[in-house]
């Protein structure tokens, strides 16, 4: 974004408010004087740099728990599924309001907020996958070597389903940044004078 607009996203130009596209500011100016196409730059980075964090956050933490449910079992599979079917029967947006409303609205807040909401998701997608690897031989021959639960779960179920879980990667990703722009868009994300691409449709 520095290399691309020489203004600053947040400085005001009172003098300049509301101008149209020219020379100067390529997409004009908004109803503070300042240059649209910076703040645009700047929100998509501000977007993207919460998305990276976000998702890969929920995408880590999703595939583990969805290759320990498949693998384990038992108790501990029946608990957790009961867990992520009470988080998803609960709407997305409404989740993340929750969140923001009680701990605040900073970036690790809605990192957390993204988090509690795309996890469960991302667990029952993931251990779906891991089920139907848990039966085969190589992993029944580790368990038989008397491999560690680790050593099983890292070196032989994960390597085997690195297509589920990127495909959820690249999924998730595109909805976070529009979960994020939404929560901007109704005061609950980032604060003025930060350019953030929901505050500015707000705005």
């Amino acid at each position: 974004a520095p290399l691309l607009t020489p203004y600053d996203p947040t400085v005001s130009s009172p003098d300049e408010a509301l101008y149209g596209p020219s020379g100067e500011h390529w997409l004009g100016t908004d109803q503070y004087g300042r240059d649209v196409l910076a703040r645009t730059l700047f929100g998509g980075r501000y977007a993207l740099m919460v998305a990276f964090l976000a998702t890969t956050v929920t995408v880590a933490l999703g595939s583990i728990l969805g290759i320990l449910t498949a693998y384990l079992g038992g108790w501990f599979d029946m608990v957790l599924m009961r867990l992520v079917d009470a988080v998803l029967s609960v709407p997305s947006i409404l989740s993340l309001l929750v969140v923001v409303t009680v701990f605040g609205n900073g970036v690790p807040v809605i990192v957390l907020a993204v988090t509690v909401v795309y996890t469960p998701a991302v667990t029952r997608v993931v251990r779906g996958a891991a089920m139907s690897v848990v039966p085969l031989a190589f992993v029944t021959a580790a368990r038989a070597r008397g491999e560690s639960e680790f050593s099983v779960v890292f070196r032989e179920i994960l390597p085997s389903v690195p297509g589920v879980i990127l495909v959820e990667y690249a999924m998730r990703a595109s909805w976070v940044v529009l979960l994020i722009s939404t929560l901007s868009f109704l005061g609950f994300g980032a604060n003025p004078p930060t350019p953030d691409w929901g505050l500015m449709i707000s705005e």
